[in-house]
């Protein structure tokens, strides 16, 4: 005979509590008597536990039977601490990695928008999709890295093959994002892997909009030049 609702809300507020009070030893004594594969339990309290970067209290969750791809945000949640280990520790639990919020953001997006260098890296290594969109104004990860100046960041996503000729939703690239934001040395390696610069001049210094993305799990900006 399966478990009451009444036993699982139970079981499931204990695992919060716990939870809540970063007590590891609570949180295993909450899930001795669970099965997280099978039980109806609030799946916010794993996201609480990675927006809080405990570690292994994620691990032991998951152990429990949580679902790696319930949600499609938990890598993103993960990439917002800007934990590496919790990231590394996510992706080999094998959460979504190409997962993304309602405004089609993406975890590779939001390190590249943060300069989260090794994140980045270590999501690159999982072969991820490289040229996701944002909803809104159809920007990528390579363009969020350019317009706010992460160079290393921008080698590291055109080596893993990012598109440095693709264009937004307003006719902006990676490259005229870069010029107008004044960045010259950026615009040089984008010209140098297929972009195009011949607006490069016309934009150049012109500076940039930003247009607020998301809130959440961390806030975003996608960017339009100024003019």
């Amino acid at each position: 005979m399966g478990k009451s609702n009444k036993l699982m809300i139970q079981q499931s507020k204990a695992l919060a509590a716990a939870v809540r009070a970063d007590d590891l030893e609570a949180v295993r004594e909450a899930l001795r008597p669970m099965d997280l594969a099978e039980d109806d339990w609030d799946l916010e309290i794993l996201d609480a536990a990675i927006d809080a970067a405990q570690l292994e209290i994620v691990a032991a969750i998951f152990d429990a039977g949580a679902s790696p791809k319930a949600y499609t945000t938990y890598l993103g949640a993960g990439a917002a601490t800007g934990s590496l280990s919790l990231v590394e520790l996510l992706l080999n639990k094998k959460v979504l990695i190409n997962g993304t919020n309602w405004a089609k953001v993406s975890a590779l997006m939001q390190a590249a928008h943060e300069g989260q260098l090794e994140i980045a890296r270590a999501i690159l290594a999982k072969r991820c999709k490289v040229d996701l969109k944002d909803r809104e104004h159809g920007q990528t990860a390579l363009m969020l890295a350019a317009a706010r100046g992460h160079g290393e960041l921008v080698a590291a996503l055109l080596d893993k093959g990012a598109k440095a000729e693709l264009a937004d939703k307003h006719g902006e690239t990676a490259l005229t994002l870069a010029a107008a934001a004044g960045h010259e040395a950026m615009v040089s390696q984008l010209e140098a892997a297929g972009a195009d610069a011949s607006r490069a001049q016309e934009v150049a210094g012109k500076g940039l909009e930003p247009d607020l993305l998301c809130s959440a799990p961390a806030e975003i900006y996608a960017y339009r030049i100024r003019g």
